[in-house]
């Protein structure tokens, strides 16, 4: 399964969510200790776990891989799909859903998300890219993946998911929000960060990854001699309310 060879490097170096982001989410679905929330397709729990810390709310966590699930704390996991969510109908206030919602069959996972979802509850829908346009160590990076990966797409991180969950119904009242932050890695740390990506570590053979491993850290050796890697990022999200 997708993330299991490199699970350690997914729960130590992928990012958390910025604060700004989760005060929004806080604000706009009114998170506290009586509030019940879904992670679904959590992976290691980063961001059901950010929500439990900011809000206290009762976090709940749904993922497939069951090796990802082992570096869950903080919230109560199970393993699951996002077209068979194991809970019961309106067991949730909100629905998160961090950066995985393009691995989802959207049709059969829409209807599940506003099954277990309370009438006017919530759904929050979150993902991250490099920031555009690509430059430095950035851009290099993305003609490294492609040459060791020439199947790469990554147009899935640009899919319009404001109109797709329109599109699919269910939900009304959706916005759309972004905010930009730069983040600060070690070059290994940098590194273990890409291969923990399905399009790198899961997609490469053991070789190819030991060569683009091998050349990343030269392209960020020469852009970072101080040894701190400045990545920016643009952090995405789109709320909606399931429709009673």
């Amino acid at each position: 399964m997708l993330f299991e060879r490199y699970a350690d490097d997914y729960a130590r170096y992928r990012p958390c969510y910025p604060h700004k982001v989760l005060l929004s989410l806080r604000q706009r679905f009114d998170l506290h200790e009586g509030k019940v929330t879904l992670d679904l397709a959590c992976g290691t729990g980063i961001l059901g776990r950010q929500i439990y810390n900011l809000t206290k709310s009762r976090v709940f966590g749904v993922d497939p891989s069951r090796v990802l699930l082992k570096h869950c704390f903080s919230i109560k996991a199970v393993c699951g799909t996002a077209e068979a969510i194991p809970f019961k109908t309106g067991s949730f206030d909100v629905v998160l859903i961090g950066q995985a919602l393009h691995w989802f069959d959207l049709g059969f996972a829409l209807k599940e998300i506003k099954r277990v979802t309370k009438p006017a509850g919530g759904l929050a829908v979150l993902w991250y890219r490099r920031k555009r346009p690509l430059s430095g160590h950035q851009l290099k990076f993305e003609k490294l993946v492609f040459k060791f990966n020439p199947s790469y797409k990554p147009d899935f991180m640009d899919y319009d998911w404001l109109t797709i969950i329109a599109k699919e119904g269910g939900f009304s009242d959706i916005i759309y929000n972004e905010t930009d932050c730069v983040l600060k890695y070690s070059v290994d740390d940098y590194l273990k960060l890409q291969r923990s990506k399905s399009y790198i570590g899961d997609a490469l053979s053991l070789g190819d990854l030991k060569h683009f491993m091998r050349e990343g850290k030269t392209v960020l050796e020469n852009e970072y001699p101080d040894g701190v890697v400045k990545e920016r990022m643009t952090f995405r999200y789109v709320w909606a309310t399931r429709v009673s």
